[in-house]
């Protein structure tokens, strides 16, 4: 039964909605495990997928009836890694009931932006925005969870729980969440060589903050999804302040201070890591190597 729309005048389709063919995971995309290859291209349908999933607040998981129960949990488990608050609306041949993809009002943008596994695993609840903007030309690094504590030397493998009632799913199919932490800086040229010979397989997604020895004051995002890999410069630390302008800011922004620690500052690796079956020790030792000692 669809709704009527004639007091409104009009349908409104207030969310951003991505449609997975559960048949064509299975057959093309081994499942979703395809999504978990290292040889992904910039233009792969892989690729394109999981940025759609990224960034929706309903997801139709189409032709349900057509793949067993085991091949619908593995699909299942891989749109959970990746996106953890969507509704997932099982479906047949795109038969939906539209009152529950028009007019729903559930859209809201801040929450679809931070919805992202990765952001959860990094940030809890704090504003995706917190990793591009710029304040009087400073970057505005990640929050840690409240009432967290980081020390130097020390990693914090956060195994941060995918928000939201079907967690289990993506457990069951031994997918994690983890995130690297270290204040030191890296050398560009050890991460170069990591990045392009040595990244794992099992890694579907990355994302987070980084710096480099040799630009100790700029702050950078790094992200993959399979072959596809971006540094992008997103402003200077707020340590880089002058002294009269950091203490003003501070004692303004006292949350920052949660993040502080000296002689850094607001300076950090913090890598955000998704896959299946992680060597979460692996990675991390491969990553002390990479950090200027």
């Amino acid at each position: 039964m669809y709704p009527d729309f004639a007091k409104s005048g009009k349908a409104v389709l207030d969310s951003i909605v991505t449609v997975v063919d559960a048949r064509r995971m299975c057959d093309e995309f081994s499942a979703g495990n395809d999504l978990l290859k290292n040889d992904l291209g910039e233009d792969d349908l892989e690729n394109l997928l999981i940025q759609q999933i990224e960034f929706c607040n309903i997801i139709l998981l189409n032709k349900v009836d057509d793949v067993d129960k085991e091949e619908l949990g593995m699909v299942r488990s891989i749109i959970r890694s990746l996106q953890p608050k969507a509704e997932i609306i099982e479906c047949n041949y795109g038969d939906v009931e539209l009152d529950k993809i028009l007019n729903t009002r559930s859209f809201d943008f801040d929450k679809v932006a931070t919805s992202a596994s990765w952001i959860a695993a990094i940030e809890g609840e704090a504003d995706e925005d917190e990793d591009d903007d710029h304040h009087d030309g400073h970057h505005h690094h990640a929050h840690d969870e409240a009432g967290e504590h980081h020390h130097h030397g020390h990693h914090h493998h956060h195994h941060h729980g995918l928000e939201n009632e079907e967690s289990g799913e993506a457990l069951e199919y031994n997918i994690q969440t983890f995130v690297y932490y270290n204040r030191r800086p890296f050398d560009i040229n050890f991460f170069d060589d990591f990045v392009a010979r040595k990244w794992p397989k099992s890694i579907i997604r990355c994302k987070g903050l980084c710096y480099f020895e040799s630009e100790k004051d700029i702050c950078y995002v790094f992200e993959q999804a399979g072959r596809q890999v971006n540094l992008r410069n997103v402003g200077q630390w707020y340590a880089t302040m002058p002294q009269f302008e950091l203490k003003e800011f501070l004692k303004q922004n006292p949350q920052a201070l949660k993040d502080w620690e000296e002689p850094y500052g607001d300076r950090m690796q913090k890598l955000v890591f998704i896959g299946q079956n992680l060597d979460k020790e692996a990675i991390a030792k491969a990553l002390d190597l990479c950090l200027v000692k």
